[in-house]
């Protein structure tokens, strides 16, 4: 090879290795100086504190949201269990003939039922309303069997009817003003005559809790009074005795006002729990456990087929 071809093969060699040494050194310095100290890619950084140091916060609780039972098992007092006997009777059709009475019809001066008019065995017939007690009471019965109660058969304070009517004071707990069929009556009420009992009541300075009184209608199939030893009647599934029906089981949805007259009806055939008997003999109203006061009742009335 001619001396001046070497001499160009090497110039170009020299040149070619400069060349490359020039720009990969620029290259590397650039890339040592800009980038810094490699790093963790920034998804997976956890910023300035360690994995073990972070603590979860959780997010502000709602002052409303305070777990409770679900309502379906919250607990829901039970009513007071009603007495067994005093559960409410089945409704019986109320005859279209014999309307409850009414103030208006019931005259002071009536004459009680066997007074007059009676047939040549002593018996009258039950035409009509028959008034237990009005502005007196029916000289055929007796307040004397009532217990627990002081009574005023003239009172003045309060009356529906008349000049005069009946104030009970209950002097214990259970006290009860009784009708009963006196011994000496000169009048026999048998049972199937009588259609109800109706009576006027005044609850006087308090209203009457529907619970603070029940009524009780009594019979005998021996005797056409009253007798404490009678045992002649047998009750509904051998139950002892009558029934005492508490004044919310007589279509009263709401305690009976202070001051104010009500009505009260009691159809023998609405009491299923009673048996049926030859006589009606008694009839009480028995104030309730919790009860203090004194009520009125006036225009106390047998209700019969000829109302």
């Amino acid at each position: 090879m001619k001396p001046k071809h070497l001499f160009f093969i090497a110039s170009l060699a020299l040149c070619s290795s400069l060349l490359f040494v020039g720009c990969g050194g620029d290259t590397a310095v650039s890339v040592a100086a800009d980038e810094g100290t490699p790093t963790i890619h920034p998804y997976f950084g956890w910023g300035s504190a360690s994995p073990a140091s972070v603590t979860a916060t959780p997010p502000p609780a709602d002052p409303g949201a305070t777990p409770t039972v679900f309502r379906y098992f919250d607990h829901t007092e039970l009513p007071t269990p009603r007495p067994t006997n005093t559960r409410r009777p089945t409704p019986t059709p109320r005859p279209t003939e014999t309307p409850a009475p009414t103030a208006t019809l019931r005259a002071t001066n009536t004459p009680f039922p066997g007074a007059e008019g009676a047939n040549s065995d002593g018996e009258a017939a039950l035409e009509g309303d028959m008034i237990i007690f009005g502005d007196a009471l029916n000289p055929n019965w007796t307040l004397a069997e009532s217990w627990d109660v002081r009574y005023d058969v003239a009172s003045t304070a309060y009356v529906h009817n008349g000049e005069f009517a009946l104030s009970v004071t209950p002097t214990q707990t259970f006290g009860s003003i009784f009708f009963a069929v006196d011994p000496d009556t000169e009048q026999d009420y048998f049972y199937l005559d009588i259609l109800g009992v109706s009576f006027w009541i005044n609850p006087g300075e308090q209203e009457l809790a529907l619970e603070d009184m029940a009524i009780s209608v009594l019979g005998s199939n021996d005797y056409p009074y009253w007798r404490s030893d009678d045992n002649s009647v047998e009750g509904i599934s051998g139950e002892d005795g009558f029934s005492e029906t508490r004044l919310y089981f007589l279509d009263f949805n709401r305690s009976l006002p202070a001051g104010g007259w009500t009505e009260v009806v009691i159809w023998l055939d609405d009491l299923v729990y009673d048996p049926t008997t030859t006589y009606l003999t008694g009839i009480y109203l028995k104030s309730g456990e919790a009860y203090e006061g004194t009520y009125t009742i006036d225009d106390v009335t047998l209700i019969t087929e000829g109302s």
